[in-house]
Order: C-alpha cells, then sequence, then structure tokens
C-alpha cells in the first residue's frame, strides 16, 4: 500500500519498484505524474489569486524572474551589516570544513545551520533566527513578500524557509562541481529564490538557465520518456547534454541570470539550469529558499 501512495508524492527515484518499473513507464505512468502534477500546479496556482499578474506571466512564460530593489532603502544597508556580521560570527564559531570529497557531498550539520559540498565548490547554510531581526523582518516575518511570492508561485511559503547562504567555488579541474551540469530538480514545479546584497555577475558564476524548459510540453514528455525507457534515468532530476537542451529550448540560447545589488531572483527549478563557472575561491552570497510544494496537493 505505502508504494502505491508514493505513487502520488514527491518521489523522484527510478530505483522504486513501481515509479520506476519499466513495464509501467512503457505503459504511461512517468507521463501520467508529471500531468496530473502539471494540473495540481495550476490548481493551486488559481487558489493563490491574481496579484502581481504581470510578474506572474514573466515567471510562467520564462521560468524565472529577477525583482530588483527588493528592500526600501532606508533598510537596505543595515540589513547589509547584519548579515555580514552573522556570517562572520558563524564562520568564528563554525570554521568551514574542508572539502574533501566529489559529487554531491552529505549535509554536515552544525550549531546554526548546515554545510554541503558540491564537487570542491562549498555550500554554508546558516539559519535566519533572533539573531538576525532585521532579516528575520525582512524576509521570514514579511506578510507581504511571503504573500507575493504565494500569489506567483501558488506555493504557500513558511517563515522557516528562508536561511542565510554562502557559495565558494571550488576548483573546478581538481574536483568538478556537479551543479555545472545542466539538469532540472525534479518532475514537477519546485522554486529556489536567491536574495542579493551585491550585485551578481557573470563573474560571480551566476545561475545558468534555459528559458521556457519548466514546460512539459509533448516534446519534454517524449524526451523524459527515452530517458526512463531507454537511458536508464536514476531518477527526474534529469540531466541534459547541450544538443538535447538546444532542442527542448526550442533554440533559444540559454541565459545568465545576473542581478543587481537588492534584487531577488526565483526560478522554477523543473526547469533546466546549473550553476555558472567562476574562479577558485569566487564567493557569491545572500538569502535562499527552497519552495518545494507537495506535488498533487491542491491548497497553495
Amino acid at each position: 500500500m505505502r508504494q502505491l501512495i508514493d505513487i502520488v508524492s514527491n518521489e523522484k527515484s527510478f530505483k522504486h519498484p513501481l515509479i520506476g518499473s519499466p513495464r509501467l513507464n512503457r505503459l504511461g505512468l512517468h507521463s501520467a505524474r508529471v500531468i496530473g502534477a502539471d494540473l495540481c500546479s495550476r490548481l493551486r496556482r488559481i487558489g493563490a489569486g491574481r496579484a502581481a499578474s504581470d510578474l506572474r506571466a514573466r515567471l510562467w512564460r520564462d521560468g524565472f524572474l529577477v525583482i530588483g530593489n527588493l528592500l526600501p532603502a532606508a533598510l537596505l544597508e543595515p540589513a547589509r551589516c547584519e548579515f555580514a556580521q552573522r556570517l562572520t560570527e558563524h564562520e568564528t564559531e563554525m570554521p568551514s570544513p574542508r572539502v574533501a570529497s566529489r559529487g554531491f557531498g552529505r549535509r554536515l550539520p552544525n550549531d546554526g545551520g548546515f554545510d554541503r559540498a558540491d564537487g570542491g565548490s562549498l555550500n554554508r547554510f546558516i539559519t535566519l533566527d533572533g539573531r538576525c531581526p532585521l532579516l528575520l523582518g525582512a524576509f521570514a516575518e514579511n506578510l507581504a513578500l511571503r504573500g507575493l511570492l504565494r500569489a506567483l508561485t501558488g506555493v504557500a511559503v513558511k517563515p522557516d524557509a528562508f536561511s542565510l547562504y554562502q557559495l565558494v567555488h571550488g576548483d573546478e579541474t581538481a574536483n568538478p562541481d556537479p551543479q555545472r551540469q545542466w539538469h532540472c530538480d525534479t518532475f514537477h514545479d519546485t522554486f529556489k529564490l536567491w536574495y542579493f546584497f551585491e550585485p551578481v555577475t557573470v563573474h560571480d558564476g551566476p545561475l545558468l538557465y534555459a528559458p521556457g524548459t519548466h514546460r512539459s510540453g509533448g516534446a519534454r514528455r517524449r524526451w523524459e520518456r527515452h530517458q526512463v525507457l531507454v537511458n536508464g534515468a536514476r531518477s527526474s532530476a534529469f540531466r541534459v547534454g547541450v544538443d538535447d537542451l538546444a532542442r527542448l529550448s526550442g533554440g533559444e540560447a540559454p541565459q545568465a541570470v545576473l542581478a543587481p545589488a537588492n534584487s531577488l531572483v526565483l526560478a522554477n527549478t523543473r526547469g533546466f539550469h546549473c550553476r555558472g563557472l567562476a574562479p577558485e575561491g569566487t564567493v557569491r552570497q545572500g538569502l535562499y529558499a527552497n519552495l518545494r510544494p507537495h506535488a498533487f496537493g491542491l491548497r497553495p
């Protein structure tokens, strides 16, 4: 019974005896899950109302969105100082670990958050709590911002969704970062957001995104069916080569998602994306949230 319930869950591994069953997938199970999740996503967006219609149209056309001038001018510098101070405190209390693993590293919990390696790159996540009252009020407790995100995505944003984030790029030659491979996160609409105090340029290793690839038209579903039945994909977090990516994006060139200071980047990570290249030691940091609704849930 549990395995049957998993069919209408967020489970994405094709190691699952039903979700990865060649027989069931030849009959269309994976495609049915995608179509069902798409319908539920649309219903959640209807339930979220019609606010921010222009921004929402851009997000669902392209798959990503940059919102500038997020924090009011009077708050920006004090919030930036609080952010920098908290990162420094955390580094003093919990020095960044040395990256020794390859591929996707396991979470390394610490007092205040956790670290995780992507090849030679190190991700540091720090819990947003009462030690950062300005940031807490501007993000986690900001009902207007959370309402905007709900209207845009159809996903209810919980206060604990936000964390402080710091990425330190590793040596790509010595220990490749798997996030630099073009991929999607799963089979249904999920979202990540980053808020940046400082500008993000091409030199910072920004998010690269293939516009429109969050949509699951017939070509995308046929490609995924081939990955499942012929190429032995391990999960619906598919990896894609540049030739297939060009076909799936209709020939539209991937974009580097650049961001001015005081801006928020929101991306549907069901679309194909990857991390841009940057020299070893390059730092990209800000606020972060990962919004993963129940794929078959009907309420925002």
